[in-house]
């Protein structure tokens, strides 16, 4: 697990690769980026080949009634249960703005092959957001590809 600084550092990797020269990026900035996040677990590799799944909902609390003596009927309620599970949570990073998934399946992880799709979680509504994927092959940044997500055209 990355501790707190070394968030602060993925961070400033990431706005460097994302708001720097256009469609060049720093292979040494990705090289950074790819050493300082947690390697995928084996597990989570072959989790690839399995569906994502999400799944929230409620189920109702139960609730009591009874008759006390001098007071009358009494009704007890329990709160409703929530649950939620996100199969994709766990290979999903959250640091400062951003949100990097890293992206490898299992044979191409055992030759070095990586895909970081990294997400602006918290976008201005103005712009919408920015996201960018970055490609590694044999542990070296192959491609990268920067983008800014549009607003959709408004209905009038």
């Amino acid at each position: 697990m990355a501790t707190a600084q070394d968030r602060f550092v993925i961070t400033a990797i990431i706005d460097r690769l994302i708001y720097g020269e256009g469609e060049t990026f720093s292979a040494q900035a990705a090289r950074d980026l790819l050493r300082m996040l947690p390697p995928p677990s084996p597990w989570r590799l072959l989790a690839n080949y399995l569906p994502e799944l999400a799944v929230s909902g409620s189920m109702p609390g139960g609730s009591t009634a009874a008759h006390a003596a001098g007071v009358g009927t009494v009704r007890m309620a329990e709160q409703d249960r929530n649950f939620s599970f996100d199969s994709a949570a766990g290979r999903t990073i959250r640091v400062g703005q951003w949100k990097i998934r890293h992206e490898a399946g299992f044979l191409d992880a055992l030759r070095g092959h990586a895909v970081l799709e990294i997400s602006q979680a918290m976008a201005n509504p103005i712009d919408n957001g920015r996201s960018a994927s970055l490609l590694y092959r044999h542990g070296e940044p192959w491609s990268f590809t920067a983008t800014k997500r549009e607003r959709p055209p408004s209905a009038s």
